[in-house]
Parts: C-alpha cells; structure tokens; sequence
C-alpha cells in the first residue's frame, strides 16, 4: 500500500525542507479496516444465494461492456526492479451502476503485482450493464500484465 504512496515535497517558508512522517495501522479480523459500499454488501448477500443471480456470461449483455474509468495499476518498485514481464487475472462484478466491485486475485505471478491489479480494478468503472433494458450485476476476468518495457495493460 505505501509503495503506491504519492507525496509532494515539504515545504517551510516556501522552500523544501525535510519531513518526517509516521503512518501507523493497526489491522483486525473483523472487516473494520476494509468498509463496504451498499453495492458490495449487496453483492455478498446475492452471492449467497443458490442459485446465483449474477451474470457468468457477458455475451448475454444488451451491449458490450465499455470501460469509462480504468487506472492501471501503481507497479510496485519491487516489481520495477525485478525487470520480468508479470501476470494477474482479476475477477470481479461489475455492479448495476457499472462499478467494479469485490476484486479477487485469481492469479499472480508476483503476489505484489497481483495486489496492485486488485487494487486498481477496485477502482474501475463501466458503462451500466444491461440485459432486456434492465441494470443487472456481471462477473468479469481481466487479465493485465506488466512488462519493463511497456506500461501495465488491462483488458475490457
């Protein structure tokens, strides 16, 4: 998490200067550290049920589904340094609103890579799907990798 951390230098009297910083987080069992959104909570509940409600297949959608917000992945300089092409396949739902929702890594070749993907496709958003003109939750597996080369890419 702190790798992906941006900072502006510190400044006194318009000037750089140093600073110190001290972040402490205390991490429990209970899901206190990771609040839910109503959609999410939504989402466990239906997940529950037998058989499950959400959609398997996107090929059953009114229309594709079309990507309006995809930051790639903050790459961790561990995995900068490693200078080896990685891989991760996210699954996640794509809610009713079109918000990714409840990432999972199903695959890493670098479990920090891997963290990086999850936690960008947290972010993602998409077009509402539909299905008969009506809002309905989607699975989705995204693959994206990482080579030295080139920048992080990420699929649908």
């Amino acid at each position: 998490m702190i790798e992906a951390w941006t900072f502006e230098p510190a400044t006194k009297c318009g000037k750089p200067c140093w600073a110190i910083l001290r972040k402490e987080q205390v991490f429990d069992g209970y899901g206190g550290d990771f609040p839910l959104n109503d959609s999410a909570d939504r989402l466990l509940s239906i997940l529950r049920r037998n058989p499950c409600p959400i959609l398997l297949i996107t090929n059953d959608l009114d229309s594709p589904l079309k990507g309006r917000f995809l930051p790639p992945p903050v790459v961790p300089p561990s995995v900068r340094a490693a200078k080896a092409r990685t891989e991760a396949l996210i699954e996640f739902i794509v809610d009713h609103a079109g918000h990714a929702q409840l990432p999972r890594i199903v695959s890493a070749d670098n479990p920090d890579f891997g963290w990086a993907a999850a936690t960008a496709v947290g972010r993602w958003q998409y077009t509402q799907p539909t299905r008969n003109d009506r809002p309905v939750d989607v699975f989705v597996r995204v693959p994206l990798v990482f080579s030295p080369a080139e920048s992080p890419s990420q699929g649908p």
